[in-house]
C-alpha cells in the first residue's frame, strides 16, 4: 500500500491487533505470536530473528538473576565470616584461653576452620549455617 491509498476498516483493526498484540508480548502465547508474524507478512528469516531476540532477553533475564542470586549469596558468606571473626576478636579480648571455647561453645580453630569454608566458592555447607 502506498501513502496515498485510503486505510480500510480491516487495515485499521489489523493495525489495532497488532498494536495490542505487540504491547501485550510478555503474557504472548504461541497464538498471539503466530497472529502477529502472520498479520506482519514476516518472511521465516524475520520469524528467526524474532525467536532469537527473545531467547537473548530470556537468556540475559536469567544471567541477571543468576547474578542477583550470586550477590546474595555473596552477603550471606561474608555475613558468616564477620560472625565467626567478631567471635574470635570478642574470645581474644576478653583474655580468655586459645584452646577455651568461644560464647557459640566451640574452639577458635572451628571458627577459622567455618571461615575458611564460608570463603571457599566450590563449598556449599555455609549454605545450612544460621546467622
Amino acid at each position: 500500500m502506498n501513502h496515498k491509498e485510503q486505510l480500510t476498516r480491516e487495515d485499521v483493526l489489523k493495525a489495532k491487533l497488532i498494536m495490542d498484540s505487540v504491547t501485550n508480548l510478555d503474557d504472548a502465547d504461541g497464538e498471539t505470536l503466530e497472529n502477529i508474524i502472520e498479520l506482519l507478512g514476516m518472511t521465516e528469516q524475520l520469524t528467526r530473528q524474532l525467536v532469537m531476540g527473545a531467547s537473548q532477553i530470556f537468556i540475559d533475564m536469567l544471567v541477571e538473576e543468576k547474578q542477583g542470586l550470586e550477590r546474595d549469596e555473596m552477603k550471606r558468606r561474608v555475613k558468616c565470616v564477620v560472625q565467626d571473626a567478631n567471635a574470635i576478636l570478642s574470645h581474644l579480648m576478653d583474655d580468655k584461653p586459645l584452646d577455651g571455647l568461644t560464647t557459640y561453645g566451640v574452639n577458635i580453630h572451628t571458627h577459622i576452620d567455618n571461615i575458611t569454608t564460608a570463603c571457599d566458592f566450590s563449598d556449599d555447607e555455609s549454605k545450612t549455617w544460621k546467622i
